[in-house]
């Protein structure tokens, strides 16, 4: 999550919009489900969702998305382990368990689990580690199991839920689990607790991981939910808190370093060299809670260095191949860093936007949103993640818009047909079969989706014809509520105009509104103002900077906005100006509530406030410089369609 100050400036003239200075927060997406584990064997990655198992060749860039087609038992993905010497990663899904052999690319799933207490443990996995003799360790809240895709199942006596594994390199498995600490199952079959009488020990267990000089760490919360870090070096454990405090996420083993992932940061533990400086400035350290074993005793077992490479916001999982680092994230893909060097290289299904040109959000309430991007499905945001709206198997979702009703609408086509239909975002897809709107051509579009004040639906229409070329088609006003649809367009038939036709030009491309008073739209003809029936084109021979207009937007005092690709032309009810502030290249504007003015541009999100323009980019968390369009939700937020996702910025 990457968060940057914005500050207004007092406007001077024309509306009056109130001096604030404020820090905005931004949180970009592009992957609408968070990789919540990574592995990584050369050339490939393996990234887990709650929606599948990705395959990337680091190479290449290129992605299998393995499925059901593939042999993965379940689409939820809840834990995977890499076994690196046979070249198997075990899968755990809702579906089931599986191996998939990476060098041949087959699954060799796993029987199902054949008493009620092993179901229990298979249908909520939340940690698996691969078995010496060729199976795998299971773990969960209802306990620990053995699985083989030969052997079949068995129970381990450990009855404690279960919340990581990890087997060392002699074989030893080691347990964590929530509330009971550490267990340990040895190569001799025999499983003990591990115990400490200091109350600051590790008690619900986060994650494991074999550090150097064959110890254990184990990274958790003691009792009163204070981080604490365990080191377990021939059997014996002790408790440490790391300075300075900062959270812990996962460890990865390169070479003969832990690599930690925190939020902001890696670190790399390695045993200490004589002379070694325990704490550098950029580094930590673990201070011991307890003495009374050698482990305490040590003024710290590792020494602790910040390594230099990029930690991506939302971090979550991590992974160590080779030189570099593969780090999964909650909102953006997975990141691949190599020490020394600021570059990353981004693994994405980029499945939030693709390579939409405009967006459209309709909120229910501000943790219930719709989003759409002109893909293959619209999906609902309810403050922290995004999940897919089922629609038709070929459906194109092209916006959606709030009714007055409290109820949200998509606007959709099936397969290439003419027509965009309408239906009712409630959670799922519900058609309104009586309401469409019709195009003269195949594959309908939709350029702008708005509701106006007084309850109408304007959506702008777009169709290809015979030859693949996309041509505009003006603009149609529909009652949802009646299933009545009026078109408006240019037209030289005069029936057309009996019949309420209003004559807006065909390149109409979006929309805005003077209360109930005005309409307003901008066109590839200049910028339109209806009245009434009465529909006047400014042009440049008005002082419009140019007549090719992407975007425009109203204030409730009637300024009139008009983007173009030389500047942003300012209508005060009069004339038209071109304010030097504003002169670069707009794709797209809106008004926030506040009366201030934000622009997608080449070169980020830009905000004027009536005397001077802040930019917000990259720098300050966006995904790309170039932002192709924009939306304001209803409490305020701007969603910039940048990149390969989306940037939600909160004022």
């Amino acid at each position: 999550m990457g968060v940057g100050a914005l500050s207004a400036c007092p406007r001077g003239g024309g509306d009056a919009v109130p001096a604030r200075g404020a820090t905005v927060r931004v949180r970009s997406f592009t992957d609408t489900a968070p990789v919540s584990s990574v592995a990584a064997v050369s050339p490939y990655v393996f990234a887990a969702t709650s929606r599948g198992l990705d395959r990337w060749d680091v190479t290449t860039g290129q992605r299998l998305w393995l499925t059901a087609d593939h042999g993965l038992p379940g689409d939820r993905v809840m834990a995977i382990a890499l076994d690196e010497g046979r070249r198997w990663l075990w899968v755990a899904t809702d579906g089931g368990l599986s191996r998939y052999d990476i060098e041949a690319g087959v699954f060799d799933g796993v029987a199902p689990a054949p008493t009620e207490a092993l179901s229990a443990i298979e249908a909520d996995v939340r940690a698996v580690a691969p078995a010496g003799p060729g199976g795998v360790w299971v773990g969960g809240p209802a306990g620990l199991a053995y699985a083989d895709p030969q052997a079949d199942w068995r129970l381990v006596g450990l009855a404690q839920p279960v919340t990581a594994l990890a087997r060392d390199r002699a074989g030893t498995l080691w347990i964590g689990t929530a509330g009971h600490g550490l267990f340990v199952h040895r190569i001799d079959g025999t499983l003990a607790q591990l115990t400490e009488a200091d109350h600051q020990a590790v008690r619900t267990v986060r994650f494991l991981a074999e550090a150097p000089g064959g110890a254990v760490i184990v990274v958790g919360d003691a009792a009163d939910g204070a981080q604490r870090v365990a080191i377990v070096r021939d059997g014996e454990a002790a408790s440490f808190r790391v300075a300075p405090d900062v959270r812990w996420l996962a460890a990865a083993r390169r070479r003969d370093e832990l690599v930690v992932l925190t939020p902001r940061r890696l670190y790399a533990l390695a045993a200490p060299r004589p002379g070694a400086r325990r704490l550098r400035r950029d580094g930590a350290r673990l201070v011991p809670l307890a003495a009374g074993t050698d482990v305490a005793r040590s003024r710290s077992p590792f020494t602790i260095r910040a390594i230099d490479a990029p930690v991506p916001p939302g971090a979550i999982a991590l992974a160590a191949a080779d030189d570099r680092l593969v780090i999964g994230t909650r909102d953006q893909g997975t990141a691949v860093v190599t020490p020394g060097q600021r570059r990353v290289q981004w693994l994405r299904r980029g499945d939030l936007a693709g390579a939409g040109r405009r967006i459209s959000v309709a909120c229910a309430a501000r943790a219930d949103c719709y989003v759409a991007t002109g893909g293959r499905t619209a999906w609902r945001f309810d403050g922290a993640a995004f999940s897919p709206i089922a629609g038709p198997p070929d459906a194109t979702v092209f916006a959606v818009v709030a009714g007055g009703d409290g109820e949200v609408y998509a606007l959709y086509r099936v397969g290439d047909e003419p027509r965009v239909r309408v239906a009712r975002a409630d959670g799922g897809f519900t058609p309104l079969d009586d309401v469409h709107i019709d195009t003269p051509g195949r594959r309908a579009g939709v350029s702008f989706a708005v509701r106006s004040p007084r309850g109408m639906v304007w959506i702008g229409l777009t169709y290809e014809d015979d030859t693949g070329q996309e041509l505009a088609y003006g603009a149609a006003e529909v009652d949802l509520g009646l299933a009545l649809v009026a078109y408006h367009h240019a037209s030289r038939d005069a029936t057309d105009l009996a019949r309420g036709v209003l004559p807006i030009p065909i390149t109409a491309n979006d929309i805005a509104f003077l209360g109930d008073q005005e309409v307003w739209l901008a066109s590839l003809e200049g910028a339109v103002r209806i009245a009434g029936r009465d529909v006047r084109v400014y042009g440049e021979s008005d002082g419009l900077v140019s007549e090719l207009v992407r975007g425009i937007a109203v204030t409730s005092g009637g300024i009139v906005f008009a983007a173009t690709g030389v500047g942003v032309g300012v209508f005060d009810g009069e004339r038209w100006s071109a304010p030097r502030p504003l002169q670069r290249a707009v794709n797209a504007v809106a008004v926030g509530a506040d009366g201030r003015l934000w622009m997608a541009t080449p070169r980020g999100l830009a905000v004027y406030d009536g005397a001077r323009v802040r930019r917000l980019d990259r720098r300050r968390g966006l995904l790309s410089d170039d932002v192709r369009d924009l939306a304001i939700d209803r409490f305020g937020r701007v969603w910039a369609l940048a990149g390969a996702g989306v940037s939600i910025v909160t004022p």
